[in-house]
């Protein structure tokens, strides 16, 4: 595969664009699109950009959501045969031509190693909602993605892959979504009333949930993604 045959979505916000260049193509996308106005959305139109409110229903929610109203746009509109998704300044770090990725292969970002437990690294960042009792009473009804054994050793131990990110064969990303979305939407259901009234840094609960899950899946990636191809690579960040 080369370069120029990967598409990567780069999720913005009013304001705030792109700000590397890569190999790949690349195609910004707004979040939240549905909140912009008749001029706004023509004028970022002229510009390259796709919106996350034409042919997915979860554009209201990406103040609550973040990017992941963007994810599920690209898994369920992107036409490229191999597809991904960054952000406008986290961005995925390109090999060269000769060791670029793999065209069969779904990447994730490398995981991060903290020196306690996936539990208590979240409780010391987030106050606002309780993911390890959420996800620990979802996994306990018996008809959701993940088993209590394998929650429990989800939190236990200490890797940590973070920013929402995969790119791959689109038949990958897209099962990658699904599984995903098959985590967040019954606990998006079961509590959004709560997470509705959450202000500030915790204000994006299920993006800071959905990151958890995406360790989990790769962390049962034998499970989940049987016969696959699964590896991760690394990304960079513009402050």
């Amino acid at each position: 595969m080369l370069p120029k045959e990967s598409t990567i979505y780069a999720v913005c916000i009013p304001g705030k664009t792109v700000r590397y260049e890569a190999k790949s193509k690349i195609i910004p996308i707004m979040g939240n699109s549905c909140a912009l106005t008749k001029e706004q959305r023509e004028n970022l139109r002229e510009k390259g950009y796709v919106f996350d409110d034409k042919g997915s229903k979860l554009s209201k929610l990406n103040p609550y959501w973040g990017e992941l109203t963007c994810i599920d746009w690209i898994a369920n509109n992107a036409t490229a045969n191999n597809i991904g998704n960054a952000q406008y300044r986290r961005f995925w770090v390109e090999p060269s031509e000769k060791d670029w990725y793999q065209d069969d292969t779904l990447y994730f970002p490398h995981a991060g190693y903290f020196s306690c437990s996936l539990e208590q690294q979240f409780y010391g960042g987030h106050k606002k909602f309780d993911a390890p009792k959420i996800t620990r009473e979802m996994a306990a009804t018996g008809n959701w993605t993940f088993t209590p054994n394998e929650i429990e050793k989800l939190w236990e131990q200490n890797s940590f892959i973070g920013c929402n990110m995969a790119r791959g064969p689109k038949e990958l990303y897209q099962k990658f979504v699904k599984l995903l979305f098959d985590c967040l939407m019954p606990i998006w259901e079961i509590h959004k009333d709560h997470f509705l009234t959450i202000e500030g840094y915790d204000k994006r609960a299920l993006a800071y949930i959905a990151e958890r899950m995406i360790t989990g899946l790769v962390l049962k990636r034998e499970k989940f993604f049987p016969g696959a191809k699964i590896a991760t690579a690394p990304i960079s960040f513009i402050r």
